[in-house]
């Protein structure tokens, strides 16, 4: 699950990157690699790249990003952040390949690092048979919309000092959520069953706003959102 749960949007984050401050545009490109690396990573393992390979590939884009400045002239008209990002990463692989001298990371950037046994363990979870690279980015895509959106609702909870409720009942958010014992749950949080109810229609309404927002602040001005929607149900539909 991604930690960073952003409170701006998507763009707002990779404007920032491009910003002129070193220490902004480190932070600002720490949340992005973050919140984005397994889905491209999932893309590139799936085309054939081995897992150091493709690593380097997914930390190689993000450095490649900030060093030609390429943030800094990113517009949000008409676009997703999705569909613009997995077009970087085509391009970035197509010109290491065309200059096989190995990743440049020069011009004082520093690398990013992320979990490459966090990502062979989920990539591990990835349908074994061969299945579309596309598939599988729109699929990773589609669960990382998920989990920023219940890292961002978690933060709430726990910001309103309602973080029991949330341990006790945000399981029944994901996977399996009909298996929620409801008697633990009201003896746990002393609610009555009528009580528990409301308290867990609230979480799953507010579970959607957040999801939809989430999709929102990937977006561009001008496209639809329900259309994005739509696209992250197909995908999750693709994993059933």
């Amino acid at each position: 699950m991604s930690k960073s749960g952003f409170n701006t949007t998507h763009w707002s984050v990779i404007q920032r990157a491009g910003d002129a401050e070193e220490g902004v545009r480190q932070k600002a490109l720490s949340e992005l690699c973050e919140a984005y690396w397994y889905p491209l990573y999932a893309y590139l393992r799936r085309i054939g790249r081995d897992a150091d390979r493709a690593g380097d590939m997914v930390q190689g884009l993000f450095v490649k990003l900030i060093e030609k400045d390429v943030l800094a002239r990113v517009t949000e008209e008409g676009g997703s952040f999705r569909q613009w990002l997995i077009t970087c990463l085509r391009n970035h692989e197509r010109d290491v390949l065309e200059h096989e001298g190995a990743l440049h990371r020069g011009g004082g950037v520093r690398t990013f690092s992320f979990d490459a046994e966090e990502g062979e363990r989920r990539y591990g979870a990835e349908p074994s048979h061969g299945e579309d690279p596309e598939v599988v980015f729109e699929r990773a895509w589609a669960r990382q919309v998920l989990d920023n959106a219940l890292a961002i609702l978690k933060q709430e909870y726990l910001a309103g000092g309602r973080g029991r409720v949330f341990d006790q009942l945000g399981e029944a958010l994901t996977a399996g959520g009909d298996m929620l014992n409801r008697s633990r749950a009201c003896q746990e949080l002393g609610l009555s069953p009528v009580a528990l109810r409301v308290a867990l229609h609230r979480l799953r309404e507010r579970y959607r706003s957040a999801i939809l927002e989430e999709v929102r602040s990937t977006l561009g001005d001008g496209v639809d959102p329900g259309e994005e929607l739509r696209s992250l149900l197909l995908a999750l539909d693709a994993d059933a």
